[in-house]
């Protein structure tokens, strides 16, 4: 039974690359993103990776893959060292990053949110930006309308200077079951 639950994941996490794609970790096994499977093959036989973990999924033989296998993952040998994004809240952005940003959670309520929400109204000069928008569920949004939070009784949401993309932590936890399944 927990080999049919490994398989799942490891489906999904095939899924979550294009064909052509390959994953890449750093030395850490952390997420670093995704190359096309020639420049995977030209960091294999350059000696800066090796295949983490191959393909489960069917493919025809070809010289590629007889050359260096067919990777899902490959492993750099060195660390890559991480920027911390952080996000000027004052920066324009989308409906999107902000859903993805909050998890698609309302920020008043602790529901499904699928809208957002202006903290300062638009009407009273509140701008569409990363330190104004929250997701908020369509009653909690409807109910606050063009009014502040102190007059509604809602507390002001906590605002992230960065995230991570929900895509990345999936993809990132994927590839450490499928490790620790192989594990002894």
């Amino acid at each position: 039974m927990d080999q049919l639950a490994f398989n799942d994941t490891v489906g999904s996490l095939e899924d979550l690359v294009q064909r052509n794609t390959v994953i890449t970790v750093d030395s850490s096994l952390t997420l670093v993103g995704t190359v096309k499977r020639l420049r995977a093959a030209n960091l294999i036989l350059n000696g800066k990776g090796y295949e983490l973990l191959p393909r489960q999924d069917e493919r025809p033989e070809s010289n590629f893959t007889s050359l260096i296998g067919d990777p899902l993952v490959i492993a750099l040998n060195r660390y890559v060292p991480r920027k911390k994004v952080s996000i000027d809240p004052d920066s324009f952005v989308s409906k999107r990053m902000i859903l993805a940003r909050d998890g698609y959670i309302c920020s008043y309520c602790g529901g499904f949110g699928n809208t957002v929400d202006h903290i300062i109204p638009k009407s009273k000069g509140g701008l569409s930006t990363w330190g104004n928008l929250t997701t908020a569920c369509k009653d909690c949004n409807g109910r606050k309308g063009n009014v502040s939070l102190e007059s509604m009784g809602y507390k002001t949401p906590h605002i992230p200077k960065s995230f991570i993309p929900k895509r990345n932590q999936v993809i990132q936890e994927a590839i450490h079951e499928r490790l620790a399944s192989l594990s002894y």
